[in-house]
């Protein structure tokens, strides 16, 4: 932005959008009783207003609301006071209300903090949502994964049975037979992760952005990379290891003659409940 550029404006792109106006073109500003005519000069986006929406509605309506910056010579010359004034302070929060006082001799009405800008507090509110989604819903559906494991890996032990009492009276060693039952849940996991990792980024995100591009200006939607993501999968696969050990490990403790017959069923008894007639 030229600063000395008295016919110039920069405007916001989602209202330049929404309006169809593009760079070289002419627009008009109507303040009480002055109207300024200028050429639009760039289009752009402003960190002020990633969010920014009117009283009456949450959802911003870019065709009735936007932004435009001038230089200050593009002004009249008449004097029109500043409504809004951005400051930079070097020092503590306790401070900016004596270094403002300070240096514009009282003349203001209010301040406020960055943090608390709209633009800023409402997106900083988005971010920790999806942080704490982030957090609970990657567990909870890694616990289902687990345990759909361990269900998985327990009827194909039983319905192996005879087979694996068959090796171990051939001679196979528990080891080389455990090893490969685990590799079971091993490979499965390990197949979902990587695929995860790969498709994940691709579809999941764009399921967000629809919703999330319309409140919120952003020049780019793209999904981000983390190393947060390796040590997902490496714990996954790690926890299928030892799913798979705990669905297998039982088997091995009988001998092969055991083995080979049929699970003996277990001996149910009375409940609390049952034994109290009711």
């Amino acid at each position: 932005m030229d600063i000395n550029d008295k016919n110039g404006v920069w405007l916001d792109k989602s209202f330049a959008d929404a309006k169809g106006l593009k760079v070289g073109d002419e627009i008009s500003f109507e303040f009480e009783d002055y109207r300024l005519e200028k050429k639009i000069r760039g289009i752009g986006y402003s960190p002020e207003y990633v969010y920014h929406a009117s009283k009456s509605s949450v959802i911003p309506d870019f065709s009735k609301l936007g932004f435009a910056y001038m230089s200050y010579k593009a002004f009249p010359e008449e004097t029109i006071p500043y409504n809004v004034l951005n400051v930079k302070f070097d020092g503590t929060a306790e401070n900016y209300n004596e270094l403002l006082s300070y240096h514009m001799d009282g003349y203001y009405s209010s301040f406020v903090e960055r943090s608390q800008h709209s633009s800023v507090s409402q997106f900083s509110e988005e971010i920790n949502q999806h942080q704490m989604m982030a957090g609970i819903f990657p567990v909870v559906f890694i616990l289902i994964a687990m345990l759909i494991l361990l269900t998985t890996m327990t009827r194909i032990i039983t319905h192996q049975r005879t087979q694996i009492g068959i090796l171990k009276a051939c001679g196979f060693k528990d080891k080389s037979i455990m090893f490969h039952y685990i590799s079971y849940g091993f490979w499965l996991v390990l197949i979902g992760s990587i695929l995860g990792l790969i498709i994940g980024p691709m579809t999941l995100p764009e399921l967000f952005y629809p919703s999330m591009s319309s409140t919120y200006i952003l020049p780019s939607w793209k999904p981000a990379w983390s190393m947060d993501f390796i040590y997902v999968v490496l714990a996954m696969v790690l926890m299928s290891v030892l799913v798979s050990y705990y669905a297998v490990k039982s088997i091995f403790s009988e001998n092969p003659a055991n083995t080979i017959r049929p699970k003996v069923p277990k001996v149910s008894s009375s409940g609390l409940i049952e034994k109290l007639g009711l």
